[in-house]
């Protein structure tokens, strides 16, 4: 990051709009909401509330702190999605009218944030490519690993490589996280990491490898339905950083990788890659590119079945 010593509340110290004291308190209140202990859907109403009455007031920062605010909060949440869709898309219409008063940090947060809800909007995923290009210079680390992981995410290879390359040639003091989301973009890009930062990348994946994470509630079942139809399986198999929950060998030399998903992993109206969300879908792109097939096991479908039908509806899926 190059940092002009003028550092104030937008983030990379861009100079602030004339408004500067209306769009100060709006950040306040939308930094509010972020930590608010309220449920989701009234943080909601309140955001929106705050967009509809105050939008002339909004400037660069606020919209990007919006933006990353539903993706943390809402992200997979069935019950809110259509709305929070056409929500965005009221705002994203308001960034791409002024895509060139956002700065480094805004246009990254923003990249992230449709990415992380799985979003897809080309002609504003396009702008934010243009403008992040002329600004590259002002990209800290963490941004620009974002910026990165986002277009992958949201499958729009030719920007991640772009991006992916500069980060290469750059050099930025990538933390741990951020090796680990350009890995994954230089996978599904097909853009490999050159020097330094494919050594590092690689060092990440190794310390990653010993942090294989416990098994919920969902996937202890899944495995007794398992074992019940006298299936072999392996669980917790490390690939490119990711632990697949369960991996059954097939005769036909293409495995399966077995997910157990929690709603939060899914867009239940569907968008992107049949609603997955960001997150999972960059992660069903790699395995695929690695030999697998990705079986989703959505918990409330599951749920939803009697007993009795849980066997079959496993057999169902594994077809």
């Amino acid at each position: 990051m190059r940092n002009s010593g003028k550092q104030n509340y937008s983030g990379y110290g861009s100079p602030l709009p004339p408004n500067r004291a209306a769009a100060i308190e709006i950040s306040r209140k939308i930094k509010d909401l972020s930590f608010s202990p309220k449920i989701d859907d009234e943080v909601f109403n309140e955001l929106s509330a705050l967009w509809q009455n105050q939008k002339h007031k909004f400037d660069s920062i606020c919209l990007s702190q919006m933006v990353c605010l539903i993706a943390k909060r809402f992200n997979g949440r069935g019950t809110l999605n259509q709305q929070i869709r056409s929500f965005l898309s009221e705002i994203s219409k308001s960034i791409k009218q002024a895509i060139d008063s956002h700065n480094a940090w805004s246009l990254a947060n923003i990249a992230w944030g449709f990415a992380k809800l799985g979003l897809l909007s080309p002609t504003l995923m396009d702008a934010i490519a243009t403008s992040a290009q002329r600004k590259i210079s002002e990209f800290n680390a963490q941004g620009l690993a974002n910026t990165v992981w986002a277009f992958a995410a949201l499958g729009m290879y030719e920007q991640s490589s772009l991006f992916l390359n500069q980060a290469s040639s750059s050099v930025l003091p990538f933390s741990k996280i951020n090796l680990y989301q350009l890995h994954i973009a230089s996978i599904v890009s097909k853009t490999p990491l050159c020097g330094d930062l494919a050594a590092k990348a690689s060092d990440v994946l190794e310390d990653e490898r010993e942090n294989r994470p416990t098994t919920n509630a969902f996937e202890s079942t899944v495995k007794l339905l398992l074992t019940k139809l006298a299936i072999y399986f392996e669980e917790k198999v490390f690939v490119d950083g990711y632990f697949i929950d369960f991996v059954i060998r097939c005769n036909d030399g293409k495995p399966i990788a077995l997910e157990c998903d929690g709603d939060q992993h899914h867009d239940l109206n569907g968008n992107v890659s049949d609603g997955l969300i960001g997150h999972d879908r960059i992660r069903d792109v790699m395995l695929g590119m690695r030999g697998y097939r990705v079986i989703h096991l959505p918990f409330s479908d599951y749920d939803s079945l009697p007993e009795e039908k849980r066997v079959a509806w496993l057999v169902e899926k594994l077809r």
